[in-house]
């Protein structure tokens, strides 16, 4: 039982490491994805503005 129970505490470490990093990585997709557009719609703003 100690065995299978070390089995199960591993796996669910290595589950919520995996799926903390692919949050991450999303997070980080949708942020700069978001910084991007604001970006473009400054520009945009500025040059209808001359």
């Amino acid at each position: 039982m100690g065995r299978s129970l070390r089995r199960e505490i591993r796996f669910l470490r290595v589950y919520a490491i995996t799926n903390s990093l692919i949050l991450v990585v999303l997070c980080t997709a949708a942020f700069r994805q978001a910084a991007t557009g604001a970006h473009w719609e400054i520009v945009r703003d500025l040059a209808a503005s001359r």
